[in-house]
């Protein structure tokens, strides 16, 4: 296991942190081309975030050290463009890898901690290494199977609230947002057929009194 050094005792930031959002922070950062003030700014926010709420967390120097991005973009520029690539094998967005950063976990494929940056770039690096070598000889049929488990991976990782994997905590995610893109299609055609309905008793209305004689 892992030394990790938490940090629950740092001396307190000079802007409170609760006027900091780390949400925000992370949204805001550049998919293609992160810079590294962005990324240092958010793990700041969210160290003094957990530092606020008592929470223990590892401190940025711990997780994040010059030329980590470099790691990360050597690692992009490595990924392929025009390659489908899965959920659970496309790990290497920004975002997901700063997601809860300074919170090692341990990698349940590997049963290695997880702790900095450069472990998380790594451990994507390899899922999508691993899985590309696994696509590249198969038939129809594996292509069919695997597609199979990838979704009932997916599902699983969605279902169980116990595991705290970057992989689940994003198939969780999606699943949320997909339920909501959903209410809002159903919302979307009630409101239609409202307005539908609106329309077309106006209109009756209207040629009703239009066909009427004066008296």
């Amino acid at each position: 296991m892992a030394q990790l050094n938490f940090d629950a005792t740092a001396v307190a930031p000079a802007q409170d942190p609760e006027q900091i959002d780390p949400i925000s922070l992370l949204i805001n950062i550049d998919n293609e081309d992160p810079s590294e003030e962005s990324i240092l700014q958010y793990l700041h926010a969210l160290h003094a975030h957990a530092y606020a709420r008592g929470e223990q967390c590892l401190p940025v120097e711990r997780f994040y050290d010059q030329g980590a991005l470099a790691v990360w973009h050597a690692a992009w520029a490595d990924r392929p463009q025009d390659v489908p690539i899965p959920p659970q094998a496309d790990l290497l967005h920004i975002r997901l890898l700063l997601t809860n950063a300074l919170t090692p976990f341990r990698d349940p494929a590997s049963g290695q901690d997880v702790v900095t940056f450069v472990d998380r770039v790594r451990r994507a690096h390899a899922a999508l290494s691993a899985w590309l070598s696994s696509t590249e000889s198969e038939t129809p049929q594996q292509k069919r199977a695997r597609q199979n488990r990838e979704a009932q991976q997916r599902y699983r990782a969605r279902m169980d609230p116990n595991d705290n994997s970057p992989q689940a905590r994003h198939a969780r995610a999606v699943k949320a947002a997909y339920d909501k893109y959903l209410e809002a299609c159903r919302q979307r055609r009630e409101a239609m057929q409202q307005w539908a309905q609106y329309v077309d008793d106006q209109k009756k209305a209207w040629e009703s009194l239009k066909n009427q004689t004066p008296q």
